[in-house]
C-alpha cells in the first residue's frame, strides 16, 4: 500500500476478515491431479509459443526466495524464460506508473502481498483472467472481479536462535510478553507495512492481543530494524534471542542454510501474508503470464510451497512439514487489510514508535 493511498473508490473491491482454521486440509476435492492439470496447462503453453512469447517478466518482493517456482515452472515449460525483479511497495507502484506513461511496458505480472491489489485493479493495471483451477478456490481467495487471486499463505510467528534461546518457553501470544524477552527481540519497523505490524493488525483485529498486550510488549524495547532480511540475520547469527513476527518462508530458507533458527507454531494461532498475483493489462507476454499464473494452482506448485515454508490455497494443498493440524490462522485481505493498517498507523503503532 502506498502511503496516504485514497481508498474512498474502492467500495467494490475485494473486503475478507477471516479465522481460516486448518488450511490446507482438503476442503470438497483435493488438488486437481497432476494430468489433469497438465491438459488444463498445455493450451496455454502452446498458445504462448504460437504467439513467439519466450519471456515472463514478474514484479515481486523477495525473488530470490521464490527461485524454485521459476525454475520449476521453466522446467516444465522450456522455451519460456521467466525474469523476476524485486520490486514491491512505493517503488512498485512508482515503476508501473512509469511503464504506463512511457507506453512501453515491461512487467506482465505482479506477485505481491494481497494487499496492494485493490489500488493496482483500482488503476486500472489488472485484468479480469481467471487462472485454469480457480474455479476450485475457495471464494475469499479470488479477488475483485476476478482480477487477481490468492494462492498461497505465508504463516507469521515467532522465531528463536536455538542456541542463544534453546528453551524459549513460549506457546501462546501473552508468553511473547514476558520480561525476561526485554532486549533480546527484534522486528521491523511498527510504521511501516512489513511483517512484523501486518502480524500485529491482523492480531489485533482477531483479538488475541489488545492495547494492553502492546503495552506490555513495548515494555520489553524491540529492537527497530530496516527490513525482515535484517531481523532474520539478526536472529540467525544470535544478535538477537527472536523475533515474534518471523515469515516461516524465510525461517525454513535460513535453517536449510545452516542458521540455528526454529518457528514456533502458537496455539492461539498465528497471521498470515495472503500472496496475491494478477496478470497486468498491459503485458508484453499475457499469454506466458496466465499459463504462469495457471500453473502456480497447481500440484507442483503447491508442493514447492509446501517445502518453502507456504500453505497453498487450493483444496487438499500438502502445509509445510511439522504445521500442527488444525491451526488457527488470521488474514485480512484487500481493502480490508488496508483500512485496518490506516487505524493502526493512527493510533496502536505509536505505542511502538515511542
Amino acid at each position: 500500500m502506498e502511503p496516504g493511498e485514497d481508498n474512498k473508490n474502492m467500495t467494490q473491491e475485494f473486503s475478507r476478515r477471516l479465522l481460516l482454521a486448518g488450511a490446507g486440509a482438503a476442503i470438497g476435492t483435493g488438488l486437481r491431479p497432476a494430468g489433469a492439470q497438465a491438459a488444463a496447462l498445455k493450451p496455454l503453453y502452446d498458445a504462448a509459443r504460437a504467439a513467439g512469447e519466450t519471456q515472463l517478466v514478474v514484479y515481486l518482493p523477495a525473488a530470490a526466495s521464490y527461485r524454485p517456482f521459476f525454475d520449476g515452472f521453466m522446467r516444465e515449460f522450456p522455451g519460456i524464460t521467466v525474469q523476476a525483479t524485486d520490486m514491491f511497495g512505493a517503488a512498485l507502484f512508482a515503476r508501473l506508473e512509469a511503464e504506463q506513461a512511457s507506453g512501453k511496458p515491461q512487467a506482465d505480472m505482479v506477485i505481491s502481498g494481497d494487499i496492494d491489489f485493490p489500488t493496482l485493479s483500482s488503476r486500472n493495471w489488472l485484468r479480469a483472467y481467471a487462472p485454469a483451477g480457480t474455479d476450485r478456490l475457495p471464494p475469499q481467495y479470488v479477488g475483485a472481479d476476478g482480477k487477481w487471486i490468492i494462492w498461497a499463505l505465508t504463516v507469521i510467528g515467532p522465531t528463536v536462535n536455538t542456541t542463544t534461546l534453546p528453551d524459549p518457553g513460549v506457546q501462546s501470544w501473552a508468553d511473547l510478553t514476558k520480561p525476561g524477552f526485554r532486549g533480546k527481540i527484534a522486528m521491523t519497523s511498527p510504521t511501516t507495512l512489513t511483517a512484523s505490524p501486518m502480524a500485529l493488525i491482523e492480531a489485533m483485529d482477531a483479538r488475541v492481543i489488545d492495547q494492553a498486550w502492546l503495552d506490555a510488549f513495548a515494555a520489553l524495547q524491540p529492537a527497530v530494524l530496516n527490513s525482515s532480511s535484517a531481523v532474520m540475520q539478526a536472529v540467525a547469527t544470535g544478535q538477537y534471542a527472536m523475533t515474534p513476527f518471523g515469515s516461516l518462508i524465510v525461517v525454513e530458507n535460513a535453517r536449510r542454510q545452516g542458521a540455528p533458527v526454529r518457528f514456533i507454531y502458537l496455539k492461539d494461532g498465528h497471521p498470515v501474508v495472503p500472496t496475491s498475483s494478477g496478470v497486468l493489462a498491459s503485458a508484453p507476454h499475457p499469454k506466458a503470464a496466465e499459463l504462469f499464473a495457471s500453473w502456480l494452482l497447481g500440484e507442483t506448485s503447491q508442493k514447492i510451497s509446501a517445502e518453502l515454508g507456504q500453505i497453498g490455497t487450493p483444496p487438499g494443498s500438502p502445509t509445510p512439514a511439522g504445521y500442527p493440524p488444525g491451526t488457527k490462522l488470521y488474514m485480512l485481505t484487500g481493502d480490508a487489510m488496508q483500512t485496518a493498517a490506516k487505524a493502526w498507523f493512527a493510533g496502536p503503532a505509536k505505542t511502538l514508535a515511542r
